[in-house]
């Protein structure tokens, strides 16, 4: 229910907003309780209940607010009465909620898995509370730093009619200013068709900010707008007309409202009324210049503003009363009003005109000439790395949990799964995911994030019990060593026998190598049907067993293949044995680096190391005979220093990655080396310097090479936008680029070979040399960048010297034509990996090789109904029914997919996922015995 545009004056729409972080500066609780505030004074719990009373005692103002996560601790506090209010605000669009998810997630460093998670417990939380109404029809991202094309294309699967943007390159925004193009037609896909392809998307004009002079939160110092009350006095409603919408959501007031005659007092002695509405009169008539209709959008709100939102709306009301009055000549007539993100969005559809398009990202994203944001592609490496964890151990639990819960008995699960969800969606905040967040903020994110997994670590639990079928055979809890990543487990290290169950959450087989921390010198391993199989002890690497963070004994560890039906898991009985088991023993020598290569191969890759320096230099393709030189090495960017008073003195710090000079430091010219080889593993152990070493591993049955690091703690002592013309400022930081999973180079030329890297977390990647590719995998800043955290990136790690981190890359050589579905099985492999727990049992091989796999729970299950929503579970089709036109004078065809959607799926469940897309399905089944 949208105020009405008028012809032939500058609508000018006031978006009355905060933005609300899920932790920066502050945790998340203490942000909403707004304790701490000589960190920040910022409360969230006031800005909602003071907005609230403001809305209540006018109709015609409007506040939108974007963070469920706040939203919904602050809904469940309230009583009954304030929970009606609140209602009948969203009902009748006063309160509009936009984005909807969890948090704003960051758009470079958030795996796609974790965006939509984030988006559906957020859209499901409103959708559940206020209906229809409170289902948010605008996308709004006004504070990530950068924007994805991938993320648009989320967006449009999730029904969403449209998309605001805060942060663009400021070239690329003085660009499009120049030629109105600050809102355009996105095709975000180039293989989606329809509505799942395509957003009409916008760049606001000031961020997210209010007009300079014109901020009247508590936070700000601008002149507040002075003139006698009496001029001001409340509405006089003499007529109250309600009908519903034709949609059944807004209540429609039709309201005959006047003003009392004004008796503006200009006597004032501070009377600054003429020269408030003269300035907002010059901003907004400079702003329209940028834009393509008579209508704009004005931001009136910032970071936490609204504490006291009666500073807001009391000089917002007097703005919109004298603007509308006056009648200068010397601008275009103002008509100012109270409006949301959705209904500038319906002004701009109606309009009716056409729209210019864009199909790349917004990466990478530079502020001014010496401030590119792509250091925290990479910054605070462990905790991307614990988050991408935490988002496999999601995926598990929330399987799990779908199967099982009725067996297990369980009554909370969906609470406990919930408990890890929450986690997880505050966890892709711009400010979390992306490491930019301060120290005790990050260590916060750490807390809840295992506070999450502990509650679906139960859920698990219980369902693995209940769907191991033997009811003689008892099982200890199931324990999942949590620190595997520094081979440390002490139910493996302290038992002499040990069940090993491995899930798998990919719906096809899957053949995974576990590394298990073992003490013992000789070990038997079982699988589900009885039969011993092939393993290997294989020692762990010093740089790994002398972490600090380290609890453990163990020095080995006992390295075997699982196969994993599909959706399923299968059971391993290892027990340590007397007898010494010699094929099991790996063969370790110390290389000595004199000239001759060292070589290493399975059926499928050969790779050799050079005998002068002891770096991999050749990998070959022993199946499709693709040859590679190849150089792999570690370097370092020695980081830019600087107070940040001007741009030429900008530092480089957890947002902003500036080094000093174009050209890396390498780690070391040589490596000391030692081979491991045996039956399921070869490996090359390669020591850099007393901070830098890694194992360069082959399995037996691995088309792949696996690259496992340990960096830190780190020492204190190509220019394309398809768009527009880059005027080149920053050679190495403007040509990084955020990665989640993976990157690769083709050789088109020659043997027509794809080189492939991927990654088991988020990071920052660059080719700054034809045939290179090189990847940013720690940083460690003793220099903020002035860009609001205050302070440096110094992670102190456990021992208080500097973080080290423990990480895994894979590198692939295919030829063109094969690459890709290899890369794409590796990198589902690596994001949605087996999980490993394991249990204590006396029982005897016999009674346990009976165990079963969950696959056959399916059969199980009666689906009675299903329907196919649109992505994030909230909605069967977008809100809003808008057509755009765009540049080529075409009209996309939104109604195929519509159409498509709504077609009944046949009893087989068949359907067809197209390329880069991604569909959603609401099942309801019949429980047998239910």
């Amino acid at each position: 229910f949208c105020p009405v545009s008028k012809p032939d004056v500058l609508n000018v729409h006031i978006i009355a907003h905060t933005h609300d972080d899920v932790g920066w500066l502050k945790t998340f609780d203490q942000y909403f309780y707004g304790s701490e505030t000589y960190l920040a004074n910022a409360g969230v719990q006031y800005i909602l209940d003071s907005v609230l009373e403001q809305l209540k005692l006018n109709p015609e103002r409007r506040f939108i607010y974007v963070e469920s996560a706040f939203f919904s601790r602050w809904f469940n506090n309230q009583d009954p009465a304030t929970r009606l209010q609140v209602t009948n605000l969203v009902n009748s669009g006063q309160l509009e909620f936009i984005g909807g998810g969890w948090s704003m997630n960051d758009e470079a460093a958030a795996h796609y898995h974790d965006i939509i998670d984030q988006m559906t417990i957020g859209l499901g939380l409103l959708k559940d509370l206020f209906g229809d109404c409170g289902v948010p029809r605008v996308a709004w991202q006004i504070d990530p730093f950068g924007h994805s094309r991938e993320q648009a294309s989320l967006f449009a699967q999730m029904g969403f009619d449209g998309l605001f943007v805060g942060r663009i390159d400021y070239q690329d925004k003085n660009h499009r200013l120049d030629l109105k193009n600050m809102e355009f037609f996105w095709n975000a896909s180039a293989n989606l068709k329809g509505a799942g392809s395509s957003l009409f998307s916008g760049a606001l004009f000031n961020t997210y900010s209010p007009p300079t002079g014109f901020c009247f939160d508590l936070l700000c110092s601008d002149e507040p707008i002075i003139v006698s009350d009496k001029s001001m006095e409340q509405f006089v409603h003499e007529t109250e007309n309600r009908a519903e919408s034709k949609n059944h959501c807004f209540v429609a007031k039709k309201c005959a409202q006047e003003y009392k005659k004004p008796n503006d007092d200009k006597s004032l002695p501070d009377y600054n009324v003429d020269k408030r509405v003269f300035d907002f009169y010059k901003y907004v008539n400079k702003q329209a210049q940028y834009f393509r209709t008579n209508n704009i959008a004005v931001t009136m709100g910032n970071d936490f503003n609204y504490q006291q939102a009666i500073t807001w709306f009391k000089n917002l009301d007097k703005l919109i009363k004298y603007v509308n009055q006056y009648d200068g000549k010397e601008f275009k007539r103002i008509n100012l009003f109270y409006s949301t993100p959705s209904c500038y969005l319906k002004s701009l559809n109606d309009a009716d005109i056409t729209w210019p398009t864009k199909t790349d990202d917004f990466f990478p994203y530079a502020s001014d000439p010496h401030a590119y944001w792509t250091g925290y592609f990479t910054s605070r490496p462990a905790l991307k790395g614990n988050i991408r964890r935490t988002n496999n151990i999601l995926q598990v639990c929330k399987q799990l949990d779908a199967l099982t819960s009725s067996r297990a008995g369980r009554t909370t699960s969906s609470a406990d799964v919930n408990h890890l969800r929450k986690a997880q969606g505050i966890a892709q905040h711009h400010d979390a995911v992306t490491g930019t967040a301060k120290q005790a903020v990050t260590d916060d994110y750490a807390r809840i994030l295992n506070d999450g997994v502990v509650h679906c670590e139960n859920v698990i639990d219980d369902a693995l019990k209940a769907i191991k079928v033997k009811d003689d055979v008892h099982l200890s809890r199931h324990v999942f060593c949590n620190k595997l990543n520094v081979s440390e487990c002490h139910v493996t290290e302290q038992n002499d026998q040990f069940v090993v169950t491995v899930y798998n959450p990919i719906g096809r087989q899957f053949l995974h190598y576990l590394r298990i921390p073992v003490n013992g010198k000789s070990y038997s391993v079982t699988d589900p049907k009885g039969n011993e199989i092939t393993s290997q002890l294989v020692p762990i690497p010093m740089d790994v067993v002398v972490l600090p963070e380290r609890n453990s004994t163990a020095t080995q560890e006992l390295v075997f293949l699982a196969d994993i039906p599909p959706l399923g898991f299968a059971t391993y009985f290892v027990k340590q044995t007397k007898n010494f088991i010699p094929k099991q023993r790996s063969v370790v020598r110390h290389v000595d680096i004199n000239g001759k290569d060292v070589v290493i191969s399975n059926k499928f890759l050969e790779l050799t190391f050079d005998g002068t320096n002891g770096l991999l230099k050749q990998m070959t393709n022993l199946v499709s005979k693709v040859s590679q030189s190849v150089k792999q090495s570690f370097y370092w960017y020695r980081a830019m220093n600087g107070d940040n008073l001007t741009f030429k003195r900008r530092a480089s710090g957890a947002y902003i990655f500036r080094p000093n000079g174009t050209e890396p430091n390498i780690t070391t010219e040589g490596v000391s080396v030692t081979l491991v080889t045996g039956e399921v593993v070869k490996e090359v152990h390669q020591t850099f310097n007393d901070w830098v070493s890694q194992v360069v591993r082959l399995y037996d049955n691995s088309a792949h090479v696996e690259m496992e690091w340990v960096v830190g703690p780190i020492p204190v002592e190509r220019n394309s936008r398809p768009d527009w013309h880059l005027n080149v400022t920053e050679p190495i930081s403007g040509n990084y680029y955020p990665i989640t999973n993976q990157a690769y180079i083709k050789d088109m030329k020659s043997v027509g070979a794809q080189f492939s890297v991927l990654t088991d977390r988020s990071v920052g990647v660059a080719s700054i040399d034809d045939g290179s590719i090189e990847i940013m995998i720690h940083r460690r800043l003793l220099h903020d960048d002035a860009f609001g955290v205050s302070e440096p990136l110094n992670e102190p790690g456990f021992d208080e010297k500097g973080l080290r981190v423990r990480g895994k890359t894979v590198v692939m050589l295919n030829r063109v034509k094969d690459a890709m579905a290899a890369q794409r099985d590796i990198a589902q492999r690596m994001s949605l990996a087996p999980l490993v727990s394991f249990s204590v049992t006396s029982v005897t091989l016999e009674q346990w090789k009976n165990s079963v796999n969950s696959r056959d729970l399916f059969t199980s299950f009666s689906v009675l109904s299903i329907k196919e929503t649109m992505l994030a579970a909230d909605r069967t089709k977008p809100v809003g029914d808008f057509r755009w036109k765009y540049e080529n004078n075409e009209i996309p065809d939104f109604r195929r997919d519509e159409e498509h959607r709504n077609e009944e799926v046949d009893n087989s469940l068949s359907f067809t996922l197209n390329p880069m897309q991604i569909r959603t399905f609401i099942a309801t089944d019949a429980i047998p015995g239910s």
